[in-house]
């Protein structure tokens, strides 16, 4: 499966799932919670999350 998301806000709720996870982020955003860690997401970079890791991707919209 191939999922595309795109806009100033977006936000997925925790989760986990059985299949790993490969994401490539094309543009700057805001966070990434993995496992027990929360990071910036920054533009080009590719992560690989492993099965039944929870994680969620954040972008909240700036004001500007």
């Amino acid at each position: 499966m191939c999922e595309e998301v795109r806009g100033a806000d977006f936000g997925c709720v925790w989760h986990c799932h059985p299949e790993i996870e490969i994401t490539w982020v094309r543009r700057d955003g805001s966070s990434r919670g993995v496992g027990d860690d929360i990071s910036p997401i920054e533009r080009g970079e590719v992560v690989m999350i492993g099965s039944d890791l929870p994680h969620d991707y954040r972008n909240d919209a700036r004001a500007g």
